[in-house]
């Protein structure tokens, strides 16, 4: 396919190829093809233009427009060149759609003007200038709306490109940055002069947004070594807001790239000029969103952990912001004084607004900086809010006339909450700094606002945090005043959310059995909070925790012996108690020691697991001593925990109470009347462990082997030896006593093990 001569009357027939052909690159490839098609095409529009012919102009502004469309790169750079640009924007004016002829290229002839601020000697560099701009005056000024999103790619990339071929020259100069930072610090400069060195610096560090991180880098390295910081502390010294605005946005850019020269170069600096200027700035009425740029350059300077990887306790930046500049910022918060001005109050003057007060836009500002600090700040804010009482300061807000500082005054104390610190939620409480919210939340009535929104937002994070500390200080101090407002339900849920709260915690005081009592050392405060034991208030006359833990810890040698007692009464056999694999060999049996608070004798520790309490046979014991049995007994059945002694002590005590034990059986054998178990008096064997056989004892102590009859010989002769003139029933008690325990435990064995049977 070839297109038809470029003549006038063929215009209609190749403007509808160009328009209807659905392949693009074969067109693109043909008008690449005729080198001679572009410039008869401008002859033509030139002829047209003459004799003013519409209809020829309005297929030129078609055939135009469709070439620009076919988004070909070779063609791109023939008609961006400066031979062809113009009199492609000529065609593209004659837009049929449009009633109106538009005037673009008396535009960038006249009004559009180069200044060359510091001359360039390169001319390729000045052609490439000229060339960018006039593209993106194609893309956004005269087709903005036409172009599909495939051609607006490929023209950003080729301005892209050439701005990196500006920038990249530029910087490969060797006196070009010179001679611009020896102008920009040069005294005798006029404003004018000063200006355009200004306006072109911030556009030269603007381009560095569309470079490669390495050229971006050398880009600001350059500039910050030629003292570009230096110039922009004079521009914000400057009366111009201009240039404090360009000064500004000059900051931002680095920022963007790399704050920590920035923060570097603050702290370096005599006298901290520049940090003082961008302080002083944000509290500084001004025009065109001055205030918010310098805000925002604050912001990315306090943010030192992101940038370098910095806790910010160990900042030497924050530092020195909070030491110098955060008392002159919570300062504005409160205003001038009424009564006797100081040279502060007068310094301040430069912060208020003609009816004497601080502007709503810098309140705001301040407000947003210190929501910022309690989200990045956590050690150094909370210290520097208790000590200055910045909560409350900034809560006076809510009394201003103006309802966005009032919100702001929520959100910060919604910043606040949110960090779900225990810290910000005592010192709320105990200063009442929600008295200041609520009041303005009852001001607002029903009005559904933003104000409102932010109130009540706080309290839905309050009850889904489950904050107890807020919840109970919200509910128990204005419930009274919010139970009325019944088109929401947050209220009624915090208020349930209470009563659970206080029903579960005298539940649990309840079995713990520290209700009604300060027996547990638990305030009130304590109860509600849930504090962990290491924090609650102690008292004096509480046990030591040890103590308490020992005395409600279960014992298994109670629950043994408790289990004992119910089978003795029950009339069933216990059970024998097992040491190291076999039966207690050797007697044990109560005795009378001189103090009658000592406790029983201690446990012994068996295969080195477990501990074993022995106690005597109550059933099996014959003494003469009514009274020392009563009592011994009423100590053996006290739920009272045993601790470990050694072995070596316990046998030396059964050494002694064997021999004493034999005495007091001499003395029964001679005795004329009979000794029986008392029928209530229970016997407490202790701690058991019963295993498959039970080995006996020797046979020249006069026990049986285990079999029955063997049981029923020894305790014969046992009450035999003991009780020679005692009664046959006498006997035939201690038979049944013995045969009781005789299946399981090997009664004769047990009984002697006890110390209840003389040797």
């Amino acid at each position: 396919m070839e297109l038809p001569p470029l003549e006038l009357s063929s215009l209609p027939q190749i403007s509808k190829i160009l328009v209807d052909s659905l392949d693009r690159e074969q067109i693109a490839s043909l008008i690449v093809k005729d080198s001679t098609f572009l410039s008869k095409l401008v002859d033509l529009f030139t002829m047209c233009e003459d004799v003013e012919n519409l209809d020829g102009l309005h297929m030129l502004f078609k055939i135009a427009k469709a070439i620009v469309s076919l988004n070909d790169g070779e063609i791109f750079d023939v008609i961006f060149s400066d031979k062809y640009i113009m009199h492609i924007v000529g065609m593209l004016e004659y837009d049929p759609d449009v009633s109106t002829h538009q005037n673009h290229r008396t535009f960038l002839k006249e009004q559009v003007v180069f200044k060359e601020a510091v001359p360039i000697p390169d001319l390729n560099l000045l052609a490439k200038i000229h060339q960018t701009y006039r593209i993106g005056y194609l893309k956004d000024v005269v087709l903005p709306n036409v172009l599909d999103n495939p051609t607006v790619t490929s023209i950003n990339s080729m301005i892209l490109n050439n701005n990196v071929t500006v920038v990249s020259g530029l910087l490969d100069h060797p006196t070009f940055v010179n001679n611009l930072f020896t102008e920009l610090k040069s005294s005798i400069l006029s404003e004018e002069a000063k200006k355009d060195l200004v306006h072109f610096l911030q556009e030269f560090c603007s381009l560095s947004k569309s470079l490669q991180l390495p050229l971006r880098n050398g880009l600001f390295s350059t500039f910050v070594r030629e003292g570009l910081f230096e110039v922009v502390t004079n521009l914000l010294q400057s009366t111009d807001e201009n240039l404090r605005q360009s000064g500004t946005d000059i900051l931002l850019l680095v920022l963007s790239f790399d704050a920590s020269q920035l923060r570097k170069f603050l702290m370096q600096q005599s006298g901290y000029t520049l940090f003082g200027h961008l302080v002083t700035g944000m509290l500084t009425p001004s025009q065109g969103g001055l205030q918010a740029q310098l805000l925002e350059v604050l912001r990315m300077l306090l943010d030192c952990e992101a940038t370098e990887r910095t806790p910010p306790e160990k900042s030497p930046f924050l530092e020195v912001f909070y030491t110098r500049y955060m008392d002159q910022i919570i300062e504005v918060l409160t205003g001038p004084s009424t009564k006797k001005r100081s040279d502060q109050d007068r310094k301040m003057d430069a912060f208020l607004d003609k009816r004497g007060l601080v502007s709503a836009e810098i309140l705001g500002n301040i407000c947003e900086l210190l929501c910022f600090c309690v989200q990045h700040h956590s050690y150094r804010i909370k210290y520097y809010v208790m000590k200055n009482q910045v909560m409350e300061k900034v809560l006076q807000l809510t009394t201003r006339r103006e309802k966005h500082l009032v919100v702001a005054a929520v959100r910060f104390l919604r910043t606040c909450i949110g960090r779900k610190d225990e810290f910000y939620y005592r010192y709320i409480v105990k200063n009442d700094l929600f008295g200041p919210v609520i009041q303005a939340f009852l001001v607002n009535g029903n009005r559904y606002n933003l104000l409102n929104s932010a109130v009540l937002e706080l309290f839905k994070f309050i009850y889904d945090e489950n904050a107890k500390a807020l919840i109970i200080y919200l509910i128990e101090k204005y419930y009274q005043n919010l139970e009325n407002i019944q088109y929401v339900d947050i209220f009624k849920k915090l208020k349930t959310r209470y009563d659970q709260a206080s029903e579960g915690v005298i539940t649990r005081a309840q079995d713990s059995g520290a209700v009604g009592s300060r027996e547990r050392g638990l305030t009130p405060w304590d109860k509600l909070f849930d504090y962990p034991e290491s924090r609650r208030r102690k008292d004096d006359r509480a046990p030591e925790k040890e103590e308490e833990e020992y005395f409600n810890e279960d014992s298994d040698d109670e629950e043994d012996t408790a289990s004992i007692q119910r089978t003795i009464s029950a009339g069933k056999p216990a059970q024998a108690v097992i040491v190291n694999g076999g039966p207690l060999s050797g007697t044990f049996g109560l005795v009378d020691y001189e103090d009658e608070d000592e406790d029983m004798p201690p446990p012994v520790r068996s295969n080195g697991n477990e501990d074993v309490n022995f106690s005597a046979v109550a059933s099996a014991t014959i003494s003469k001593d009514s009274v020392w049995l009563d009592r011994e007994e009423e100590k053996i059945f006290q739920n009272v925990k045993r601790k470990p002694q050694l072995n070596t002590e316990i046998r030396e005590k059964e050494t002694d109470i064997s021999k004493r034990q034999k005495t007091s059986s001499e003395s029964s054998c001679g005795s004329e009347h009979e000794v029986r178990p008392s029928a209530g008096e229970p016997a407490s064997l202790g701690k058991a462990e019963l295993e498959s056989s039970v080995p006996v004892l020797p046979a020249e102590d006069g026990l049986g082997s285990g079999s029955k009859d063997n049981s029923k010989e020894s305790s014969t002769s046992i009450c035999t030896k003991s009780t020679s003139e005692s009664s046959t029933s006498s006997v035939d008690t201690v038979n049944k006593g013995v045969e009781v325990l005789g299946p399981l435990t090997n009664g004769p064995n047990l009984v002697k093990a006890h110390g209840a049977v003389g040797s």
